[in-house]
């Protein structure tokens, strides 16, 4: 039986699909709406009692995704009118979205983020905060612990869990056999076999750093237990480039990339690609979709990738990994009538198995939920053809594994930026990441004073 873990799966992760929103003020000040008031029993009833309609309005960038659970919905409780709305691309989505907060017109009820995003429009005021002792516990015992993390934010809680991705290492086995080397198990291993794999041949590197996006350099962090950054509150955030662990992850890289064991590049280009399928990395570093992207854009290769959990800061520790995705939050400007209503939306649209299940289905292949549902009934799997693995069981033990000690900065397309225009330039000159991380350090810190936060440089 071929595995729906084996199934190509034809769209990408939330988490890709996210980029953030751009900077829309200063530090909130106030604290917009709140669910002070609501709780789980008027949530079930809101889903129970069609003594009258209510409409809600989703917008949704992954619109064509989720179609079939809002359809699912939709046939389950006719008297929750829900209009459904592409609003495009994810920039398109996020200047509409201000554009409406900002003119308080046609704000939608329910809205669809990415972790790294949600926190723009909270901190501003423009979401809900469902922060309540009874949504607490009712919403949080449907969701993996780090998912459940991931959507508080200053003491608040903005979001509902969709799905969360947990990181992985995808190697070709091919690769490594070849010149007689081992898979490793920790990161010291990492850069011990890809240096030997680099002096064996110049042209191939054990995986990249990629240069696009800032997630991916700070995972090495999060991974570490190297929290370099932190949210207080809403007008105060916290940088710590400085500490142990970060001085590590900083030494760590900066080795790795003078003995050619990352190679500094950016993944959206064709060249990557093309040096990716002849072969130039031995390993991928990424998270659970893109198992998915590995199969469909690599048939040849079936049989020469294989999965493993990512490489332990210390022998004989367990793997920490990572984890994004994306959530549902209510907005701020939604009527207190509706509120109720729209929280029960979300929730049965990220937890329900039915939800769950039309999900999978249209999308021909799994997608990663945040819900514990959803281990419960896909979490045995089978093997997939294609690793030659039971892919399902690795990634929900990575998923076990993700460090949820971590926050995301309210202004992730800026993040990126100052990336791109800081980081990058200094990754790809072979520059001591330290140096180059104070220098975005202050970028950062210059940047968030600017939009009225209080910052504390540890």
């Amino acid at each position: 039986m071929v595995s729906k873990w084996a199934k190509a799966c034809s769209i990408i992760s939330a988490t890709a699909l996210f980029l953030g929103v751009s900077a829309c003020g200063s530090a909130n000040t106030n604290s917009g709406g709140t669910a002070e008031g609501i709780t789980a029993e008027d949530v079930e009833k809101a889903l129970t009692d069609d003594s009258k309609t209510v409409e809600l309005t989703f917008w949704a960038p992954s619109y064509n995704a989720m179609k079939a659970s809002v359809e699912a919905f939709q046939k389950k409780y006719p008297h929750i009118k829900i209009d459904f709305v592409n609003p495009g691309s994810s920039s398109d989505f996020n200047t509409k979205l201000q554009n409406a907060i900002t003119a308080k017109k046609g704000v939608p009820e329910v809205v669809q983020f990415g972790y790294d995003s949600y926190g723009q429009f909270a901190m501003t005021g423009g979401l809900l905060n469902f922060k309540n002792d009874s949504l607490e516990k009712y919403l949080g015992d449907k969701y993996l612990d780090a998912a459940w993390k991931g959507v508080h934010l200053a003491g608040g809680l903005y979001a509902i869990p969709q799905d969360i991705a947990p990181m992985v290492m995808y190697v070709r086995q091919d690769i490594l056999d070849q010149y007689g080397l081992k898979t490793p198990t920790t990161w010291d291993e990492f850069y011990e076999i890809g240096k030997q794999l680099h002096e064996k041949n110049p042209d191939l590197y054990m995986s990249y750093l990629e240069l696009g996006q800032s997630k991916y350099w700070s995972n090495y962090y999060r991974e570490a237990g190297a929290k370099i950054w932190g949210v207080g509150s809403d007008t105060s955030l916290s940088l710590d480039f400085d500490s142990d662990k970060a001085k590590s992850v900083d030494e760590f890289l900066t080795k790795c990339i003078r003995d050619g064991v990352l190679e500094p590049v950016n993944s959206g280009t064709d060249e990557f690609n093309r040096d990716m399928n002849n072969g130039r990395y031995a390993s991928w570093i990424d998270e659970e979709w893109r198992g998915n992207l590995i199969r469909s854009s690599f048939p040849s290769q079936s049989g020469k990738w294989k999965v493993y959990q990512l490489p332990s800061w210390e022998k004989g520790a367990k793997s920490v990994t990572t984890g994004a995705g994306s959530v549902l939050s209510v907005t701020a400007a939604t009527d207190p009538s509706k509120r109720a209503a729209a929280i029960a939306f979300a929730d049965w649209i990220n937890s329900s198995e039915e939800s769950i299940q039309a999900f999978q289905d249209s999308n021909n292949g799994f997608f990663f939920m945040a819900a514990k549902s959803f281990r419960d009934n896909y979490g045995e799997g089978e093997e997939d053809p294609y690793f030659g693995q039971n892919v399902s069981k690795l990634y929900f033990e990575a998923a076990d594994n993700i460090n949820s000690d971590w926050e995301y900065l309210p202004f992730g397309v800026q993040l990126d930026t100052m990336f791109t225009d800081v980081m990058a330039p200094g990754l790809e000159s072979k520059e001591d990441v330290a140096t180059t991380a104070s220098k975005y350090s202050d970028a950062i810190k210059n940047y968030a004073e600017k939009q009225g936060f209080t910052v504390t440089v540890k």
